[in-house]
């Protein structure tokens, strides 16, 4: 990489109202998160925007260096999804790319 290349940082914002506990009560969590635990590897550094509240910084310690925004303020849904940029924003300055697992965390991403 040169020195003029700025490292690659994934921001995933999760699908409205979903959190890694969803994931988890669902089976899907490991398999979900695979290819980024692959992607860290490679150098890409991970940052997971989600649903849930506090309960998901429990996650963090299975996920690496996975960094998880969460609505730890235990807002209402439709708030917490307006504030996202501003809640998030240090972490969210980092990143160089935004992905969505659906359509619907789209909108979000785009603030």
């Amino acid at each position: 990489m040169d020195a003029r290349t700025k490292p690659i940082c994934l921001a995933l914002f999760f699908t409205s109202g979903l959190s890694l506990e969803r994931w988890d009560r669902a089976g899907i969590l490991t398999r979900e998160v695979a290819i980024y635990e692959r992607m860290q590897r490679a150098g890409v550094r991970v940052i997971f925007v989600t649903y849930g509240g506090p309960g998901e910084l429990r996650h963090a310690g299975g996920l690496g260096v996975i960094e998880i925004c969460c609505n730890r303020w235990n807002l209402p849904l439709p708030l917490y999804e307006r504030l996202i940029p501003l809640l998030h924003a240090r972490s969210l300055r980092r990143a160089t790319l935004l992905k969505t697992n659906q359509i619907s965390g789209g909108a979000t991403a785009l603030a």
